[in-house]
């Protein structure tokens, strides 16, 4: 394997990660457009004293993806009127929406309960939207940074077994993205990358053919 040939190599990788950055930081922005949205829509709806169907209907046609998309952030301990004990982990979203909305038609619009629930959407969402846009000014750097973008190349062809096994449906795309998400595989792509590199450097310095010689020596004595 000639220089030219590695450098090749490492280019195509460069660039497949430079596509794997930037699929990333486009779903971050989608995320974050739609929690804009879904919240400036729920503000308009809320203070309409929650009359508005269509803003009613557009909201909760939504509800199901940002709850989603909240993850952990989004489930709350909630205790609904006239109960005494709370309940753990309790989809925020798709809990306070409907409770608004039967408040609402209990002539209770401007309830302790409903400002409650309101404001713990209204918190939720904000929070959210701010950690979102933290990471999108995260990503946008990542794209400048070479090393980043050879990591990433390595850990997309890392990926394609997993996606391949979602595909199949012999594993479902939610647990692929539970792997794919997870530290385990972090660690190793990352140490994949690092022995990549490392490899790369000393082929180009030593020649692919002395390389060889050094590693099979080296498994020899080992």
């Amino acid at each position: 394997m000639t220089t030219w040939q590695i450098i090749l190599i490492l280019i195509i990788l460069m660039s497949i990660g430079f596509l794997r950055q930037l699929h990333i930081l486009r779903k971050k922005v989608l995320h974050l457009e739609l929690a804009d949205e879904f919240l400036r829509e729920f503000i308009e709806w809320y203070n309409g004293r929650a009359m508005d169907n269509s803003l009613y209907n557009s909201i909760l046609n939504k509800s199901e993806t940002v709850q989603t998309m909240l993850g952990v952030c989004g489930l709350v301990a909630m205790r609904r009127p006239f109960e005494t004990g709370y309940h753990p982990n309790v989809p925020l979203i798709l809990n306070a929406i409907s409770e608004i909305k039967q408040e609402s038609q209990a002539h209770f619009p401007h309830g302790q309960a409903i400002r409650i629930y309101a404001q713990s959407v209204d918190d939720c969402l904000r929070r959210f939207i701010g950690s979102r846009e933290e990471e999108c000014r995260r990503e946008r750097t990542r794209l400048l940074n070479p090393l980043v973008l050879f990591c990433g190349g390595v850990a997309w062809l890392m990926e394609l077994p997993l996606f391949m096994l979602s595909e199949t449906k012999i594993i479902t795309p939610s647990r692929r993205a539970i792997i794919v998400g997870g530290r385990l595989f972090s660690l190793v792509s990352g140490i994949v990358a690092l022995a990549a590199i490392v490899g790369s450097i000393v082929t180009i310095v030593t020649g692919w053919e002395r390389f060889v010689a050094i590693v099979t020596g080296w498994v020899k004595i080992r």
